[in-house]
């Protein structure tokens, strides 16, 4: 059975010989991973698949300077958050203009509930709206760690931090959350969230 690391090798050194044959098996291969971890990012399949091209459009641009000091893995993750919390960054910004005396966070939470491929349920809706405010490298650490079951290392390499910043900000964030739901009737922040990443074409 092939490993990533043979399916990376085979990826990288299938692009000099063939750019779009080789493109179509690292899509093949990392879109369904990347899409779910920008889902943990921005929520919604509509803003995951948008920003999910951009990081495709910006991997075949940077895979030429790709040196091979991280997995590709590792390289597209870290293009994948950049691109979310730019994603972000812009919605609130043109959310601002065009409704300067509307609530961001209201909207935001608004938009959350009403896609389709998110399960609100209503035993665990506050623990979903509170990590969906999560500041976006919070949001990140905790996702991976708490959802894909990550080591530390493993987070600090996909987004681009010291292992002691990702074990950090995810005690933080535990806290943070811990914080925010005391006094419902909800045991913890780490109670099982349904969030269905359904696959990208539905």
């Amino acid at each position: 059975m092939r490993t990533k690391r043979d399916i990376e090798r085979e990826i990288l050194s299938l692009w000099e010989e063939d750019k779009e044959f080789a493109f179509e098996l690292l899509v093949k291969h990392f879109a369904e991973p990347l899409y779910r971890f920008i889902r943990y990012i921005v929520h919604t399949h509509e803003d995951a698949d948008d920003v999910l091209q951009e990081t495709f459009l910006k991997s075949w641009k940077g895979l030429k300077n790709f040196r091979g000091e991280s997995s590709l893995e590792t390289f597209l993750h870290r293009i994948a958050y950049n691109e979310a919390i730019s994603f972000l960054r812009k919605q609130r910004r043109r959310f601002k203009i065009f409704h300067p005396f509307s609530n961001y966070e209201d909207w935001y939470l608004e938009r959350v509930k009403a896609d389709p491929y998110v399960d609100f349920e209503s035993a665990y809706e506050e623990v979903l709206k509170e990590i969906a405010l999560l500041p976006p490298r919070q949001k990140s650490v905790f996702s991976l760690r708490h959802f894909e079951g990550l080591s530390f290392r493993e987070i600090s390499e996909r987004l681009g931090i010291s292992e002691s910043t990702a074990r950090v900000t995810y005690h933080q964030t535990i806290n943070k959350l811990k914080s925010k739901l005391k006094g419902l009737n909800i045991v913890s922040p780490e109670t099982s969230i349904k969030l269905e990443h359904t696959n990208r074409e539905q």
